[in-house]
């Protein structure tokens, strides 16, 4: 069975006494007057129902009695306790065995049979299946949450039909009717999907035409092998549930409608996942108006899907249904005035029957009037008050119009439109929901069914009379969170022929258009928050926006104000991610609409860093450009490609930049690309990987775009420079010649060998005639072409090769990469090493110059490609280094001396030829260390630096100590970063020489404050670092170079220098804190810096193992008795980490000055309780702190504490009632004062109200 949390939590359940309370809670419908016992006494009756008689504990009388267990062996259990309730005389009527095991069918039932052999009783046996089904019913989330403390995020995603027809938000106003009645033609469609291989079905009707009871009834007489399951309609992510399916199953999935799916990508993951492969059918009803994009969705990945729309039913369907028993209209002109209402609308026929049983007429009335008029007449009998029907009428209208609200963030809002007071408006919506005009759900307060929703905006808003202005009702108050779903509205209202819809929509449009011109960022982002939701219905304005704000640019960031997020910058970056993610949807509509998504993409993506592209691969113009809109795939319109063709070559007509080009090329290559590939965030993994790939057929049509791409290629090429030459010929030979598992088809081998052959050949051609790195990123493009088995390839391939790329290649690439034909990694490597020794014998004196400047200009080529080149540059130059070093002595000098008057590309790599020397010539290599660390250059300091490491411990001497407290005291952070890098090995070299020298280092390279050299100083000063011996003084002052950097910025390896402070005196390390207080106190608006770390931890159990623990205690103590909010939160918050690590350590201390009676220490004592928050100590120290003062600020203090919480999981109701019983307890306790109890009464008060009314709040969640 697949994963479900709350069989998990059930399982797991350890507590008896919790669990019968459990058992109790869900029985209670069912048992009304279920009475729980439990107790060591209960005589095997953890709960009774007696029968109406007085002595309900003790009767041996019929009744019903309940056992509660949690013993794996339940079967044992069960006959115990059964044997002890008749042992002791009890007589049940009944038995109901709870358990959370779960038990077969068979099991249960040969159970049920011997008892009744043995006792004369058959018992109900609920196990863990009937406890989960309960659980997760509507009507019991309360429970759940209470006694599993799971929210109703964690409900399952996928469900049962019986679980979804009890679901369903529209089940108390949409009859239950036989919806295949006149279904035929769509019945057998949807049995053939069921049959075939396609992966979705798509079903589309205006609401109330029959989508929901159509797959509900497909959904019951279909024959499936597999489960049949329906997604839950509020569920926020599938990703989160997919452990709750069996990928060795096959799934037939219902998906309700599907355009208020949160993430319709996610879906889509799933659709595509290889976990479930072809074994995953899908059937998704949805709105006419969305329909389009969804299957756009399918469209551009290429997922198969069958289409059923349901059209009105016939008239004869119309006139059998309104005469099924639920109906009953027999008059046969009462039926036909019903059928032309309901114009093959089932629901309006229910309504119209309805309605004419409650009035007797019909006459004259359209079917929006007869929705309305039922509406109407349904609000008059919820609303005591009939003055009230117009307000109710427009908090309908509203919740309709905005798509359901979330009635806790908009009660104030809602209530100053409808012109009533806040707990006016809770009543009314108390009555709307009673009387099942609204629904209750944890997303907020929506209107049912959904087509009484739309015809209540159509009738309220745009009618011929309409009641409401929608501008002032709806757009205006609510546009700013709600724009999105208020438009789609507008959008439906335009669909049904509303003219002021579409003028609103217009003005609007038109509007943003001249808005975003001039709006800084902040405004922009808003604009496209709502588009986002709203582009595919407006495709061309929603274009239009963005191309008016790519025309303007807005560089200056903007700085906004959540009352969630707190200080939030919204740059120009943030705005093209959103305006990338709406480009995704805009490029479907015509030619015309695709042409000029291209075109925005290419000018956004010119404006974007793509480095992040893998996390936000929706909000990458590039991704967007090459993944959505124009890869080849499978029954993909071929114009797509067509057109992308002819705008690049648009594109190249103009000037183009270095970052233009960079979206040119993968455009190019992503057309050049005949491997088709859907790529999409796994369902299990967080990360992007590939779901499908395969090959297209090459077409007539397709080669003729492919040879126009090459041609672009070529023209891009000659405008590109070095490093994106590289680039694109390395992209050339991953979409050319794509490494799939399947191999290249024998079809498609010779036409990619052509366009392999003819392309390299022109770029051979264009390629700078110097440039090894071109060269070589020709020839490897040609590498694996030898499964291709074509000779121009091969011969290409020996023409591109030379003994310059041969040293290029060895330079660029890791020892062993570089295989011959036995493929084996270690005769690679050492193949590779006699490599350079060879070239290590080849250089002389002579030669020297000449060999220099090849490899700078090597080094300076392969920079182009990235710091992985430069890494292995570094390893195969000291490959080279330690071969020279072994030759001659001689020639390494006199190549360190060359490479230190020029070759700058060599200089970044010259540590490893002094390096070496060091090992052969000391003094030489002292002496040009010395030189190099005096010069200016920053490249050749940073590589003498480096050298020293080949420096052996008992050979660092006060030279090189003098050298690298030179190199600190240069006060350049460049210099720094570069010194720190090798930082620890040199400075245990260092301290090994000269403790104090090691000492005066860290303390001048801390002078800086730079964050990445403190992180390393902390590190070699913690206890057992590279620093051995350092005074209280001196690591105090290095610590103080911490103070200035804010809360976040400190890295956990400070904490370990604060160890070592206190360990040297505690003194110090109070010192360090009261300078992190000083700077507190002197921080401007808007810094957040506070004196303590939200991470330290480390150090607490040196200090409360202290023995100065009692002062240094009693001195935060003191602080925080201050009047200063800095000292005051420090000492707290400082007290409250060590009495986390030992409450016994601090009270100690609380209770000497709660002894005292001084009236500054209990306030302080009170400020540290505050701070620990609730617990049994708190309890312990604030009855303590009652029992000597009724100070009024004291007892707030208190009373903050006891109203506080931290997270919670579930209802409230459980903290509260614990904290109840803790204070109840006061009162029973004799020794109490009179203080301590009045205060606890006080809070029994407080606490009642709290959980009456988080009762109440979770009765509303249910």
């Amino acid at each position: 069975m697949a994963y479900n949390i709350t069989r998990t939590k059930l399982r797991e359940y350890t507590d008896s006494t919790e669990f019968e309370h459990l058992c109790c809670a869900l029985l209670v419908a069912d048992y009304k007057r279920i009475i729980p016992l439990g107790g060591s006494g209960d005589q095997g009756r953890d709960a009774v129902m007696p029968q109406a008689f007085p002595s309900i504990y003790q009767s041996t009388e019929t009744g019903t009695i309940f056992q509660f267990s949690l013993q794996k062996s339940w079967r044992k259990k069960l006959d115990s306790e059964l044997k002890k309730v008749f042992e002791n005389g009890f007589k049940p009527l009944a038995f109901v065995f709870v358990t959370n095991q779960e038990i077969s069918t068979g099991a249960k039932t040969k159970c049920q049979e011997d008892i009744a052999a043995t006792f004369g009783v058959k018992p109900e046996i609920l196990d863990l299946s009937w406890l989960q089904a309960r659980l997760e019913n509507p009507e019991y989330l309360h429970v759940r949450r209470q006694y599993l403390s799971l929210d109703d995020s964690t409900l399952p995603a996928f469900i049962t039909l019986a679980d979804y027809a009890a679901r369903r938000i529209d089940r108390l106003r949409a009859p239950d009717l036989p919806v295949f009645l006149g279904r035929d033609v769509e019945n057998s469609r949807f049995k053939e999907f069921t049959e075939s291989k396609k992966r979705v079905l798509v079903l589309s009707a205006p609401p109330g035409v029959g989508k929901t009871k159509f797959m509900l009834e497909g959904a019951k007489s279909i024959q499936f092998e597999g489960d049949v399951k329906f997604l839950r309609q509020e569920v926020d992510s599938i990703e989160k549930h997919l452990n709750e399916l069996d990928p060795s199953r096959p799934l037939l999935l219902f998906i309700d409608d599907a355009q208020e799916l949160k993430d319709l990508r996610q879906l889509l993951a799933l659709i595509l996942s290889p976990e479930l492969g072809e074994k995953l059918h899908v059937v998704m009803a949805t709105h006419p108006c969305v329909k389009g994009r969804i299957v756009g969705e399918f469209d551009s990945r290429a997922i198969e899907y069958s289409e059923i729309e349901l059209t009105p039913l016939p008239n004869p369907a119309i006139d059998q249904l309104i005469q099924l028993p639920q109906m009953g209209i027999k008059d046969e002109g009462q039926r036909g005035a019903i059928i032309k209402i309901a114009e093959g609308n089932p629901l309006v026929a229910c309504v119209a029957a309805s309605l004419l049983r409650e009035t007797g007429t019909l006459a004259g009335l359209t079917r929006d009037q007869v929705i309305m008029a039922h509406f109407m007449r349904s609000l008059q009998s919820s609303l005591p008050a009939k003055s009230t029907d117009d307000k109710a009428r427009l908090i309908l209208a509203i919740i309709s119009a905005t798509k359901g609200i979330e009635y806790g963030n908009f009660r104030e809002l809602l209530a100053g439109i409808v012109c009533v007071t806040a707990e006016a408006l809770d009543v009314l919506i108390d009555q709307l929901v009673a009387g099942g005009l609204l629904m209750r759900g944890w997303r907020g307060l929506r209107v049912t069914p959904e087509l009484l929703a739309e015809t209540l905006v159509l009738d309220s808003f745009f009618a011929a009379n309409h009641s409401f202005d929608f501008r002032e009702k709806v757009l205006a108050p609510f546009f700013a969170q709600k724009g999105s779903k208020i438009f789609r509205s507008l959008a439906e209202a335009e669909m049904s022929g509303s003219s002021d819809a579409t003028n609103i929509i217009d003005g609007f449009m038109a509007d943003a258009r001249e808005f975003v011109k001039t709006a800084n960022n902040a405004s922009r982002q808003a604009i496209l928050d709502w588009l986002k939701g709203f582009a595919f219905f407006r495709p061309e304005d929603a274009l239009l926006v963005l191309r008016a704000m790519l025309e303007a640019p807005v560089p200056d960031p903007a700085v906004i104000k959540s009352p969630l997020w707190g200080t939030m910058t919204i740059t120009h970056v943030d705005v093209w991610r959103s305006a990338c993610s709406i480009l995704a949807d805009t490029g479907w509509h015509c030619e015309a609409c695709l042409r000029e998504t291209m075109t925005l993409l290419y000018l956004i993506g010119a404006q974007q860093d793509h480095s992040r592209s893998n996390s936000f691969p929706l909000e990458d113009a590039i991704r967007v450009l090459n993944e959505q809109v124009i890869p080849f795939e499978p029954g993909k319109p071929l114009r797509i490609q067509e057109i992308a063709q002819q705008e690049i070559e648009s594109w190249l007509s103009g000037a183009t930049s270095e970052k233009q080009l960079e979206v040119i090329i993968s455009a190019l290559l992503t057309l050049l690309s005949l491997a088709w590939t859907s790529t999409n965030a796994s369902p299990t993994d967080s990360r992007s990987f590939t779901v499908r790939n395969g090959f297209i057929k090459l077409t007539d049509p397709i080669q003729k775009i492919r040879e126009g791409a090459l041609n672009c290629v070529v023209a891009t090429y000659e405008r590109c420079g070095p490093a994106q030459r590289i680039s694109l010929i390395q992209g050339l030979s991953d979409h050319l010649m794509p490494r799939v598992p399947s191999g290249i088809p024998d079809e498609l081998r010779s036409s990619i060998a052509d366009d392999l052959f003819n392309i390299i050949s022109a770029l051979k051609c264009r390629s700078q005639a110097d440039s090894a790195a071109e060269k070589y990123a020709l020839w490897k493009a040609l590498e694996f072409t030898g499964r291709l088995k074509d000779e121009r390839l091969e011969k290409l391939q020996r023409e591109l090769f030379s003994d310059e790329v041969d040293e290029y290649a060895h330079l660029v690439e890791w020892p062993g990469h570089i295989r011959g034909d036995d493929n084996d990694w270690k005769t690679a490597g050492a193949r590779h090493g006699a490599y350079w020794e060879a070239r290590a014998r080849a250089i002389t004196v002579e030669n020297l110059d000449a060999e220099l400047v090849r490899y700078d200009r090597h080094i300076r080529e392969a920079g182009l490609c990235g710091d992985q080149v430069s890494s292995a540059i570094q390893t195969n130059i000291g490959i080279l280094a330690r071969s020279v070093a072994i030759e001659s002595r001689d020639i390494l000098l006199a190549l360190i001396k060359e490479i230190s008057g020029k070759y700058p590309n060599l200089q970044r790599f010259a540590g490893a030829f002094l390096g070496e020397l060091l090992a052969v010539d000391q003094a030489n290599a002292k002496m040009i260390m010395k030189e190099w660390i005096k010069c200016g250059n920053i490249a050749l300091r940073a590589e003498a630096c480096r050298a020293m490491l080949w420096i052996q411990p008992g050979q660092f001497t006060a030279a090189e100590i003098e050298l690298l407290t030179y190199l600190t005291s240069l006060n350049d952070p460049t210099v720094d970063r570069l010194v720190v890098g090798w930082f620890g090995s040199i400075l245990k070299k260092v301290d090994d020489c000269d403790p104090k020298a090691a000492v005066e280092i860290v303390r001048l390279v801390s002078t800086r404050k730079d964050k990445y050299a403190l992180n390393m100083i902390a590190e070699s000063l913690r206890p057992g670092g590279s620093i051995s011996q350092i005074t209280a003084k001196d690591l105090l002052d290095i610590a103080l170079s911490y103070v200035e950097h804010d809360s976040h910025e400190l890295d956990f390896d400070i904490e370990h220098v604060l160890m070592r402070l206190f360990l040297l005196n505690p003194d110090a390390w109070l010192a360090f804190w009261e300078a992190r207080i000083k700077r507190q106190l002197t921080r401007k608006e808007g810094d957040s810096y506070l004196a303590v770390p939200f991470h330290l931890s480390a150090e607490a159990d040196y200090v409360v193992s202290s023995p100065h623990k009692l002062r240094v205690l009693g001195t935060l103590l003191e602080w925080s008795s201050r009047n200063d909010f800095a000292y005051q939160h420090t000492g707290t918050t400082l007290l409250k980490l060590y009495s986390d690590k030992n409450p016994n350590v601090v009270q100690d201390i609380l209770e000497e000055w709660i002894a005292s009676g001084e009236q500054g220490k209990l306030h302080a004592v009170a400020r540290a309780l505050r701070e620990m928050g609730y617990s049994d100590f708190f309890l312990m120290m604030a009855n303590k702190l009652l029992n000597v003062t009724d100070d009024k600020a004291i007892e707030a203090c208190l009373v903050s504490t006891v109203a506080s919480f931290e997270v919670v999981c579930g209802s409230f109701v459980p903290l509260y009632e614990k904290r109840k019983a803790d204070f109840a307890a006061w009162l029973a306790n004799p020794q109490a004062s009179l203080q301590a109890k009045a205060f606890a009464r006080k809070q029994i008060s407080y606490l009642s109200r709290q959980i009456e009314l988080h009762a109440k709040e979770d009765a509303w969640d249910d």
